[in-house]
């Protein structure tokens, strides 16, 4: 949850991305959702709907499963260019792939809840065991 002072002092560039994130994925335009998760890593931790989704979410929502392997696919990435591989997915497994929308959901949990297996298999890659269960 933002804190007061985010909610009060939102950061411009932010909400920009926040709103052109919403509007493209919501126009199923998911090829430029990839390319804004590849260049603007602020993209990956933006909420886009009231419920806290990030573009992930919305992503393993709609069944997109491709989509949800790039977007994950580019947040490795980011990751990867300053870490080892192997820090990079335990922080994408704990800080993205376990981000939780105000209906405390993950990615994760969209992705078995809505059958979308492959996404799924996609997620349960970054995780070890004992982190898939309380990402569930």
């Amino acid at each position: 949850m933002a804190s007061t002072i985010d909610q009060i002092n939102p950061d411009p560039e932010m909400e920009n991305v926040k709103k052109y994130l919403f509007k493209i994925a919501m126009q199923g335009k998911w090829e430029k959702v990839v390319e804004i998760y590849r260049t603007n890593p602020m993209a990956h931790k933006a909420k886009l709907t009231r419920s806290g989704d990030t573009a992930l979410h919305i992503a393993v929502s709609d069944g997109q499963e491709e989509r949800v392997e790039e977007l994950v696919g580019s947040i490795i990435s980011v990751k990867r260019e300053s870490k080892e591989i192997k820090e990079c997915i335990a922080n994408v497994d704990k800080s993205l792939v376990g981000a939780r929308n105000h209906d405390n959901e993950t990615p994760f949990f969209l992705a078995a809840l809505y059958g979308k297996k492959e996404a799924f298999l996609c997620l349960h890659e970054l995780c070890g065991y004992r982190e898939w269960v309380q990402l569930l």
